[in-house]
């Protein structure tokens, strides 16, 4: 059993801010909006529906009374999602040393490792997919953001072949909670390795290419099932590395608490 620990990841106000005035700006161009069905993700691309609104922010003695009703569930602590399935090159491993270019290569493996465990996201968490479809393009995706106040836990995978050959590696995984969100572009990755990856574990922040790569004729493709649990991946790596994380959400007395609490909080915002 792997033992991870945890750690506190926040994306601060100033980044929140900033996504709203992008959403502002879309929507003075004409802008999108959906919510996925999921209550942890909200989903948006720009088109013609509007922008999102800025949430309110609500009274204190209201927050204080919802904290309190949880805070016995809260104190159970959320449990944690399990990968329980794998198959073709997906090989399951303790969180390494290293996944830079060349530390931990492979030609027949697409190695997956857990980051952080219960992890309680303290601000909007912003991930490249967010919708169960298949994605070869950069177009296909689905940018959205996963709501602060929850608990998830975060996995990563990795395919770096030996000596820079490429090489074709297909395979699944399949845990037993929902995925939230999977970040898969290099831009992506390098502005989470420091808020979810694992501490002990050294990334290749601003290595050029080190997502999906949806261009040219060796293009990598992902798919997220219909029930949100399963990933399937067929990749094709060369020079450099293929990396992905995935975002799942947790099971267990906290989390589902966390869950009420947002339900309630909606409640409350369209009363006022």
């Amino acid at each position: 059993m792997i033992d991870i620990l945890e750690k506190r990841g926040t994306i601060g106000a100033e980044k929140r801010e900033h996504r709203f005035q992008e959403l502002d700006d879309a929507h003075a161009t004409g802008g999108t909006r959906r919510l996925l069905a999921h209550p942890a993700v909200a989903w948006h691309r720009w088109g013609v529906l509007g922008k999102m609104e800025r949430p309110r922010k609500m009274d204190n003695r209201f927050t204080s009374l919802l904290a309190s009703w949880v805070g016995t569930a809260l104190l159970a602590g959320p449990a944690s999602a399990s990968i329980i399935g794998m198959t073709g090159a997906l090989v399951e491993i303790s969180p390494p040393g290293s996944v830079e270019l060349g530390a931990l290569e492979s030609n027949s493996e697409i190695y997956a490792f857990a980051e952080m465990l219960g992890l309680m996201l303290e601000g909007d968490l912003a991930v490249d997919i967010t919708s169960p479809g298949s994605y070869s393009s950069a177009d296909d995706l689905t940018p959205g953001f996963i709501f602060p106040e929850m608990p998830v836990d975060v996995y990563f995978l990795h395919s770096d072949p030996v000596g820079g050959d490429t090489v074709k590696l297909v395979g699944s995984i399949t845990f037993d909670q929902d995925i939230l969100g999977i970040i898969v572009l290099s831009a992506s990755l390098d502005a989470t390795d420091f808020i979810l990856g694992f501490p002990g574990t050294v990334y290749p922040t601003g290595l050029s290419g080190r997502g999906l790569d949806f261009a040219g004729t060796n293009f990598d493709i992902l798919t997220l099932s219909e029930d949100r649990r399963t990933i399937n991946v067929d990749w094709r790596t060369g020079f450099k590395v293929d990396q992905i994380r995935i975002i799942t959400a947790v099971p267990g007395p906290g989390g589902l608490a966390l869950l009420v609490l947002a339900g309630l909080v909606g409640v409350r915002r369209r009363r006022r």
